[in-house]
């Protein structure tokens, strides 16, 4: 099932998705390159261990590096996180980052200086302000943690997108239950 499209500098497309077969026994997130004429180029299957699903994928403009973004119910131990991972622009695994205490990977934008920020949905999480809220998390081109920063009221917000703003910052888009409506950083 493909989930998320990232169409390339060269007109090729990256999608992302999950599904059986394509990682190993689970069912396992995966990346498929093509090229302008939406022939395959690679497909990469991630981790294949544990059950994971990729719902974002992002291609560096300059480098054509990809990062897609999801969640993961194992890689290294029980319970449900969020994962990112880089490949190059030809499909070598770079590395895989699992991020503790929040799910969902919703989206991926580039920042400068080669870092990018990504958009999860946090539940439950120490110091949060709902059952669910979005947690922005900064890094750097080698997978490092740079900062987060968690929004959200006492009401559970959903976040639903990541965008650049024309000025250079980032929009969160979040669903708001009770009071309902979208609510926007």
């Amino acid at each position: 099932m493909a989930i998320a499209i990232e169409y390339g500098s060269d007109g090729g497309m990256a999608l992302v998705g999950y599904g059986d077969d394509v990682g190993g026994p689970a069912p396992s997130a995966y990346l498929v390159r093509t090229d302008a004429l939406g022939q395959e180029l690679w497909a990469r299957g991630v981790d294949g261990a544990s059950a994971d699903e990729g719902y974002t994928v992002f291609e560096d403009s300059v480098s054509g590096d990809l990062y897609i973004g999801g969640r993961t119910l194992g890689m290294g131990g029980p319970g449900t996180r969020g994962f990112i991972t880089k490949f190059t622009a030809n499909g070598t695994h770079v590395w895989t980052r699992v991020i503790d205490n929040a799910f969902d990977v919703i989206g991926i934008q580039p920042l400068t200086n080669g870092r990018f920020a990504t958009l999860l949905r946090a539940q439950n999480i120490a110091g949060g302000h709902g059952a669910y809220d979005a947690l922005l998390v900064t890094f750097n081109d080698q997978g490092s943690s740079l900062s987060n920063r968690l929004f959200g009221t006492a009401a559970d917000e959903y976040p639903v997108s990541l965008s650049l703003t024309g000025s250079g910052g980032l929009l969160i888009t979040c669903y708001r239950s009770n009071p309902g409506g979208i609510y926007a950083v």
